[in-house]
């Protein structure tokens, strides 16, 4: 026969059982929460990442585009001379300069053949512009022309590519 002492002290282990139980349960529920929220977190955080990553992609593919428009509407024996063409406002020389930030940002991302390959056609678009630049008549005759078209398609793929990259970590 239990005395009533005992049964206090019975009754009273029991609900520190039951107190012990539950607080493990909470302490579950706020471990399973906190790690929940912290996954959150985290894939807001690469989320965020990647789209600055493409903003910086997109950003030189503009310029470069940009560039490539300029190029395009330009007379042919003139293209790199900072000669009035139909709706080209904008002077080659500014053009030109306007990749200098977008390609230093690539490199910033770790995009380092994307900025390798367009900084090789900003090179080579420089390179003819100062050569034409200072020679017109000579300019017209340059058979390098090519170099510039395969330097952009090299930056366009390059770009795409890293575009596509961040794209698929979404």
């Amino acid at each position: 026969m239990v005395t009533q002492p005992w049964a206090t002290v019975i009754t009273g282990m029991l609900a520190v059982l039951a107190a012990s139980i539950a607080y493990l349960g909470v302490l579950k529920t706020v471990g399973a929460t906190d790690r929940r929220e912290r996954e959150a977190r985290e894939a807001v955080r690469v989320q965020q990442w990647n789209s600055e990553r493409s903003a910086v992609i997109v950003e030189a593919m503009t310029a470069l585009a940009l560039l490539r428009d300029r190029f395009d509407r330009m007379d042919s024996a003139y293209r790199w001379i900072d000669v009035p063409a139909v709706g080209a406002d904008v002077p080659l020389g500014a053009v030109l300069a306007a990749t200098i930030v977008p390609i230093a940002k690539l490199r910033l991302y770790r995009f380092a053949d994307a900025a390798d390959c367009a900084a090789g056609l900003v090179g080579e678009c420089y390179r003819l512009y100062s050569v034409v630049s200072d020679n017109p008549e000579g300019g017209k005759d340059n058979t390098d022309w090519w170099r510039v078209e395969d330097a952009f398609k090299s930056a366009l793929g390059a770009l795409e590519k890293e575009l596509a990259a961040c794209s698929a970590t979404r």
